[in-house]
């Protein structure tokens, strides 16, 4: 069997396993009457804060904003508690002894959670365009979906290297989730950049999000994929590095594991 055929094994194994789980822990009544409302209502507040403070535009600016970032914020959240729970399955001293791709294992892994964020999305932008009357045209929404994907994967990634940096620890659900909020802050998801100080500006551009959504919303408002390649080129950069330095800092965790015998540093 050549190289390629087992990592796509690798990977395929990998999601089957992934939905498996999904599919254990979220039968379609805990979907509905648990993560449904969670998509719509969350998007319904923001959106309406935004309403509130800014009139229509801003609405309108939080709507996209919101949709887009419950992709994002489960590929962040999703992977990094992937990389936690491989330790507290047991399963991480298999993958330390295994000679197999763990990038593409753990991957493959996060494919279920970001299908969920992919109807997340969809039910969540269905929502609040009906409820609050928002004109979106659907071709643009297709047109734009690529970009969302992208966007999801460069969050897969961020959640890769955050979950490697947490891995000796305890606490790698908390910082992942204090992480998406922060970037709901400064990433643009409910206000326009320009509205925050210069050094969150800064900040703002090497985390992942930011200029994908900068993509998105001009890709809605009719501007061309060639026109937004930049941005994209950037995003995409971005997701390879921080893929980069997370497989990197996993492997050299996991020779700490077996040079040491220790998962915790405490």
């Amino acid at each position: 069997m050549n190289t390629l055929q087992t990592n796509f094994n690798i990977f395929r194994v990998a999601a089957r396993n992934s939905f498996s789980e999904l599919t254990a822990e979220y039968s379609l009544n805990v979907f509905m009457f648990t993560m449904v409302p969670r998509f719509i209502f969350q998007a319904i507040f923001f959106v309406l804060m935004a309403g509130f403070a800014g009139g229509p535009e801003l609405l309108r600016f939080a709507l996209i904003g919101n949709a887009v970032q419950l992709i994002a914020n489960m590929g962040l959240t999703g992977l990094t508690s992937i990389v936690e729970s491989e330790k507290w399955l047991g399963t991480l001293t298999h993958m330390i002894a295994v000679p197999g791709n763990r990038a593409l294992a753990l991957t493959g892994r996060g494919i279920a959670n970001i299908t969920m964020a992919l109807s997340g999305v969809f039910i969540a932008f269905l929502a609040t365009l009906l409820i609050f009357d928002v004109q979106l045209s659907v071709v643009t929404l297709l047109y734009a979906l690529p970009i969302v994907l992208m966007i999801a994967f460069t969050m897969m990634a961020a959640g890769l290297f955050m979950g490697a940096i947490a891995l000796p620890y305890r606490i790698g659900t908390l910082v992942s989730n204090a992480a998406s909020y922060v970037m709901m802050i400064i990433c643009g998801v409910n206000f326009p950049l320009d509205a925050l100080p210069e050094f969150l500006q800064a900040i703002a551009q090497v985390l992942p999000m930011t200029n994908g959504l900068i993509a998105v919303r001009q890709v809605i408002d009719g501007a061309s994929l060639g026109s937004v390649s930049g941005l994209i080129g950037w995003e995409f950069m971005l997701g390879v590095i921080y893929a980069a330095l997370g497989y990197v800092l996993f492997d050299w965790r996991l020779a700490q594991i077996r040079k040491t015998g220790k998962m915790d540093l405490f």
